[in-house]
């Protein structure tokens, strides 16, 4: 349906700029078209938000023109909105998800419909006509009045038009909450257990000092959210559980966790950082350091019976400005120092490319994965065997080739390694070195012989010579020991150096960028150099 990515903007620009509402805490909430099947809601107030004093500067035209243009009613109309999630749909498809929207004056039916019904056709549930999509992702709509729309996913539409007097958790839960905060979201966490405790089943072990934090999901019943704005930011959470015991625990682990974010924000932190050098990061270090200490020391847990409260209050002025900044200054910083990154460890490996083609062209083959002695025992890396062709022959001059990496001799000069083999954002602690070639049966630096152009059977534009690895996969650079290839886990030790994937190195000298969500046979097919595997179009590099 038309619209449906401008939505997801207007209910975005809605939460951020919620602020204030016009709602008395006393008034009844009407849990109006709230299915029994609903787990979680988010209430809104747009309308009072969108013109008290602290949303002065909030690009609120652009929001008007937008839901005016794709959905035909001015977002400053709407008095009340309610997010509805529900179990509708899952747990094999996507969770049911619908909007009920209160005006506080009439719109303009006629503008509504011209706006939401192309793509749409007339169905009715429960005495009541909507429209449904037409395609299976689209959204239907029902106009229940001149002041109430409902906007909801194909399947989440039926039970929220079928609700009449339903007397479910949640239902319950917004009874006794405080609608009328700027925002607030509300959870059913007992009904979501099943999902979660699956979930988690996945998760890889954690160590010891937060494995407690796995009871949670067993202990809390419920969990609501609230944030003020106005006159004083202010974030409020309630975990709710089923009796004080377990209360009680929730309030222990979340001192717990406290004090486990102050340790890593004065001990783990810095250490993070310690690899990264530049000025730029430091300073974000202490600036993560300094934010984030405020916001502990305004967070307080209050334990309440079968309740924990959770509060945080700060400067609102302060912390409205660092927000903004930090949400726009640092994605840029580090979008700039990747780009910057990835353009230098791009270069080293073309560095890498060249030196590879210049001992093919003298030596009529690729250099071996390792010098070795006379009974094949290999002693030094092809880093090693590739430094006259870089620029380096004093260096290789001073290796003892007979002799292992390790030798008295030989383990002096792991200090001195060449900058082609120093990854760009790692601290080369010792010498060592993330750039390395795959090995292994089918890969081009099988066996201990160098390969020749002509072996190369897939072509070279098409088989992985080098590849960055993953940082615990580092090995000293004159080690020979390199990337051990597994074809049925092609992807394992690499993908985590950048965000999204890794560059590799290819037999004809080129570099290129590999997503880490690859199809397994397609970097198989890549690694290997007579696999004579069909490449998808798409993925040749």
């Amino acid at each position: 349906m038309r619209g449906v990515r401008p939505l997801r903007v207007c209910v975005l620009l809605a939460v951020v700029g919620t602020a204030a509402s016009d709602l008395r805490a006393a008034e009844a909430f009407d849990v109006s078209y709230i299915g029994r099947d609903a787990v979680a809601a988010v209430v809104l107030h747009p309308r009072a938000v969108l013109t008290s004093p602290e949303a002065e500067m909030f690009p609120i035209e652009i929001l008007q023109a937008a839901c005016l243009d794709n959905f035909g009613f001015d977002p400053l109309d709407v008095e009340e909105a309610v997010g509805i999630l529900s179990m509708t749909g899952l747990p094999m498809g996507q969770p049911g998800l619908g909007v009920v929207l209160r005006f506080g004056r009439p719109f303009d039916r006629e503008k509504v419909r011209g706006k939401l019904e192309p793509n749409t056709q007339p169905a009715t549930h429960a005495g009541k006509e909507y429209r449904e999509p037409a395609a299976p992702n689209g959204f239907a709509f029902f106009i229940a009045d001149d002041r109430t729309l409902i906007i909801a996913s194909k399947l989440q539409i039926r039970p929220m038009l079928a609700a009449d007097k339903v007397d479910s958790p949640l239902v319950k839960l917004l009874g006794k909450v405080d609608t009328s905060k700027d925002a607030l979201v509300v959870a059913d966490i007992a009904s979501l257990r099943p999902l979660i405790l699956l979930g988690l089943q996945n998760v890889p072990p954690l160590p010891d000092e937060y494995k407690d934090f796995l009871e949670l999901p067993r202990i809390v019943d419920w969990i609501s959210v609230s944030l003020g704005v106005r006159g004083g930011f202010a974030v409020g959470a309630t975990f709710g559980a089923a009796n004080e015991k377990n209360a009680a625990r929730i309030h222990e682990l979340a001192e717990r966790a406290k004090k486990l974010a102050r340790d890593f924000l004065s001990d783990r932190l810095p250490d993070l950082m310690e690899s990264d050098k530049d000025a730029t990061s430091q300073a974000t270090a202490k600036y993560v350091q300094r934010l984030g200490n405020k916001l502990l020391d305004g967070l307080d847990f209050k334990l309440e019976k079968d309740q924990v409260r959770v509060e945080l209050s700060l400067n609102a002025p302060s912390l409205a400005v660092g927000g903004i900044a930090t949400a726009l200054v640092l994605p840029a910083v580090q979008a700039a120092r990747e780009a910057a990154r990835r353009n230098n460890a791009t270069n080293k490996l073309k560095q890498i490319g060249l030196g590879m083609h210049n001992y093919l062209n003298s030596n009529r083959s690729f250099p071996p994965r390792a010098i070795v002695d006379k009974s094949g025992k290999p002693l030094l890396s092809w880093r090693v065997a590739l430094l006259p062709y870089l620029g380096q022959d004093e260096l290789y001059k001073e290796f003892h080739l007979d002799e292992p990496w390790n030798s008295e001799h030989n383990s002096k000069l792991v200090g001195r390694m060449p900058q082609e083999f120093a990854s760009p954002q790692l601290d080369a602690a010792a010498g060592t070195t993330l750039y390395q070639v795959p090995v292994g049966e089918g890969t081009l630096f099988e066996g201990l012989e160098g390969k020749k152009l002509r072996e190369i059977v897939d072509g070279t534009s098409r088989t992985i010579m080098a590849v960055e690895t993953n940082p615990d996969k580092m090995v000293v650079w004159t080690q020979p020991a390199d990337l051990a290839y597994d074809p049925k886990q092609p992807l394992e030790g690499l993908g985590k150096v950048r965000p999204g994937g890794f560059l590799a190195l290819f037999a004809d000298g080129s570099v290129h960028f590999i997503s880490a969500d690859i199809s397994p046979d397609t970097l198989r097919a890549m690694v290997t150099y007579a696999g004579r595997e069909p490449l998808p179009p798409s993925s040749n590099p």
